[in-house]
């Protein structure tokens, strides 16, 4: 079967003060050309460099070049994007599959964007119908010299086309052209903005009387010529069109423009900050970045966690951190912190040691207004007083009791230990002397034998007068015939 490409080329050129369509063949079919001001680079994707033999006919504007080798697929780039696309099938096998890319993306191919055309005045042999199935042109013979042709109208900047044969034939016919707009080359601007910030874009054309007309990801459009989008996220990255009316000309122009990663942080801090107490912040991203906290009081830190020792009322006040990614993109988050005042240390006291059926005393030296105290301790006790009391004291009572002093949520605690002891019946004294017989001047040794009385205190007398220590048993010497001693004991059981 013989095989052809068909391949020519649409230009729109100035002529005084209008713009009209110019069709360039092509006639170098491996490598660039020059056309219309715009280079064409041709690729072969597959199959054999096309034509070695090569007949052609005109149709219309066009050359139809009939070829002896054959194509698997062309890719054409253009150093000046172009809007429009021509694409005719002369020659495809029954059961061919036909795919295309635009800007190497896949171009989905349906029946509204194909169109027949007739070429009966050239003798070209196995010309066919082709029909869009599932988005790709599949090939049928058809008797009656038809083609098809394929029309591309994206609205947006063409940079490359490829057209391609899909199924394992020995190759198809086509012929190519394509429209590039009135001759000037739009100017593009776009800034690279980091997530959060603001995406600037613009476009220049000559012109007097000019109107916009963009479109974008994520649902983006505008009409100004300079048009801004704030607040952008990754979703806003992708491809910008714009399609502009100048003087009764179009141009066409896209820009890719890619949103970056900001490592926005997140901080986490310990609660309920007390004057005293130690602050601990810590701050997290996605991302590998560079930290700065700064805070009140010259605080600062490049460590994403870090922490401040023996708050003070000074230290009050935002707590904030910046990321530096690599990209060169910045965020920040802060936190507020409220340092708030604690109360003192409660100074307590208590009665204890007592016996069994007293009352125990517990004494806050140095409450404090606007501060709360609670007490508790052994079998159940709790008190909101500051000097509460427990009569009828039982051994149960003893133990630990502790204070906790309140002010706004800042707390501070004291504990003491009280002792409540048992009773053990009359306590007894005995005295006694030794010797109980002496010579003058000789010393004799007093002791006094105690029994039921804790923690005894001893008051010795002699013949009605204070003598000795506070002590069981002493010695003395210089006494007199007839001396009388006598021993009190006090006890805090007893």
């Amino acid at each position: 079967m013989q095989k052809f490409i068909l391949i020519f080329m649409l230009l729109m050129l100035l002529v005084t003060k209008s713009f009209s369509q110019t069709y360039y063949q092509v006639t170098t079919y491996n490598g660039t050309q020059s056309i219309g001001g715009i280079n064409v680079t041709n690729s072969l994707t597959g199959g054999v460099v096309w034509p070695y033999n090569y007949t052609y006919c005109t149709f219309g504007p066009f050359w139809i070049q009939q070829a002896t080798s054959f194509s698997r697929g062309y890719k054409f780039v253009f150093s000046n994007s172009v809007y429009a696309i021509k694409a005719r099938f002369l020659s495809v096998e029954p059961g061919d599959t036909i795919g295309v890319r635009i800007n190497g993306l896949p171009f989905y191919i349906t029946n509204a964007n194909l169109t027949g055309y007739g070429i009966a005045s050239c003798s070209l042999s196995n010309n066919l119908l082709v029909l869009a199935i599932n988005g790709f042109i599949a090939g049928q013979i058809n008797s009656s010299l038809n083609g098809a042709q394929l029309d591309i109208y994206g609205g947006f900047n063409i940079d490359s086309v490829e057209i391609f044969e899909i199924s394992a034939g020995t190759g198809f016919g086509f012929s190519f052209f394509f429209a590039s707009g009135c001759g000037a080359t739009p100017i593009m601007h776009t800034d690279t903005p980091c997530i959060g910030d603001s995406l600037h874009l613009g476009v220049q054309v000559p012109g007097t009387t000019i109107s916009y007309n963009w479109s974008g990801p994520n649902g983006f459009s505008s009409t100004a010529q300079y048009p801004a989008k704030g607040n952008v996220a990754l979703a806003d990255s992708g491809m910008y069109y714009v399609s502009i009316s100048a003087d009764s000309c179009t141009y066409y122009d896209s820009v890719w423009v890619s949103i970056l990663p900001n490592a926005i942080p997140t901080i986490s801090a310990n609660t309920n900050h007390c004057a005293g107490d130690t602050l601990y912040l810590s701050a997290t991203s996605p991302y590998t970045a560079a930290w700065q906290w700064l805070g009140p009081n010259s605080f600062s830190d490049t460590l994403s966690t870090t922490q401040r020792n023996t708050l003070q009322f000074i230290d009050s006040g935002y707590y904030s951190v910046s990321t530096l990614l690599a990209n060169g993109c910045t965020s920040s988050d802060s936190v507020f912190i409220h340092v708030k005042p604690a109360p003192n240390f409660p100074n307590i006291s208590s009665n204890s040691p007592i016996c069994v059926g007293d009352t125990l005393k517990l004494n806050l030296n140095n409450p404090q207004t606007s501060v709360n105290y609670s007490w508790s301790g052994p079998a159940s006790f709790s008190s909101i007083l500051q000097n509460p009391q427990r009569i009828n004291a039982q051994t149960t009572y003893s133990g630990s009791y502790q204070i906790l002093a309140n002010l706004n949520g800042c707390t501070k605690a004291s504990s003491l230990n009280a002792t409540v002891n048992p009773l053990l019946g009359p306590p007894t004294i005995n005295i006694h002397a030794n010797p109980d017989s002496i010579c003058v001047g000789q010393n004799i040794t007093l002791t006094a034998t105690v029994s039921n009385a804790g923690n005894p205190q001893y008051t010795w007398k002699q013949n009605g007068l204070p003598t000795g220590p506070n002590a069981a048993s002493f010695t003395m010497g210089t006494l007199a015939n007839g001396d009388v001693f006598t021993c009190k004991v006090s006890s805090n059981l007893q």
